[in-house]
């Protein structure tokens, strides 16, 4: 009897050996699971772009730059920047822009928050957003929920609050907020492509909403330029029609800019004319002499 117990002890602890053997054959021969994480790349710029760190102030921009979530991104005047989330969300910051960007989760369960404090931007979604991910646009006033590809959104702050949304391709949910910067669930409206939205805040009446068709020869040759850049790298993938991209960003080219040149004599103005960029003015002799 002691026999046939200590037999089946020796069984029991085999069956056991090997059981721990097969556990640990299969967790070390599993592949390792690659960490995923959201990327944020300023992937090209031109002029004077900064970003805002906190911690560490701040760092002049670069192309391939990796920036962190919370960076602040400042454009100059003259400048723009191209920005890379992940591999499938793209930005355009125009000159004059001010914007922070928040990006928490994975690429694959992801929250996107872009904080406009001025300016505009360009945003390009190329993967249908799944349930659990989103991508958000935050001005003084309201929220621009982004379902996918492209809208144009340029806020500025003077005597009211204006933002205006000009959906190139794709949704966008909009909410307004109340004084406090509330969300108010009542007033949210889904607009698709082809709609131009203006919101502005004034000091008597409130939050007014106004609607119109997108109109393309309102946004500026940098936002034309990168939807015909990406239209040019992704063959048919968007619905642009490029001939009328090409067509409008080469009547923005061709419009000039008007100067006014000021001639002073002391602290009086002698003379004012209005220049056309690239054209000069010649300074004009006084008749008679000042005295």
């Amino acid at each position: 009897m002691a026999k046939n117990a200590k037999i089946w002890i020796i069984l029991g602890a085999v069956v056991l050996v090997a059981a721990i053997v097969i556990v640990l054959v299969i967790v070390f021969t599993q592949p390792k699971k690659t960490e995923s994480y959201r990327t944020i790349q300023i992937y090209e710029s031109e002029g004077t772009v900064t970003v805002d760190r906190e911690n560490v102030g701040s760092l002049r921009a670069y192309a391939n730059m990796r920036l962190q979530s919370g960076d602040v991104l400042t454009v100059g005047t003259d400048s723009h920047a191209y920005l890379k989330l992940d591999s499938d969300k793209y930005i355009l910051a125009e000159a004059e822009t001010v914007v922070e960007i928040i990006a928490e989760g994975t690429p694959e369960e992801s929250k996107t928050t872009i904080n406009l404090v001025k300016g505009a931007i360009v945003n390009r979604i190329d993967t249908a957003l799944n349930e659990n991910s989103s991508y958000e646009v935050n001005v003084s006033n309201s929220t621009m929920a982004i379902r996918g590809t492209w809208v144009w959104i340029g806020y500025s702050k003077n005597l009211s609050d204006r933002v205006n949304i000009a959906v190139m391709e794709g949704s966008v949910e909009m909410v307004l907020k109340d004084g406090r910067g509330e969300k108010l669930p009542e007033s949210s409206r889904t607009f698709v492509a082809g709609k131009q939205i203006g919101i502005g805040t004034e000091s008597k009446n409130g939050v007014y909403l106004e609607e119109k068709s997108t109109d393309l020869r309102e946004l500026s040759k940098e936002a034309l330029e990168f939807m015909d850049k990406s239209a040019e790298e992704n063959g048919e993938k968007y619905g642009f029609d490029r001939a009328e991209l090409q067509q409008i960003i080469q009547e923005k080219k061709e419009v000039r800019k008007i100067y006014t040149v000021t001639f002073m004599v002391g602290d009086t103005v002698f003379a004012v004319y209005r220049v056309e960029e690239g054209d000069k003015v010649v300074c004009p002799e006084i008749q008679p002499t000042e005295n």
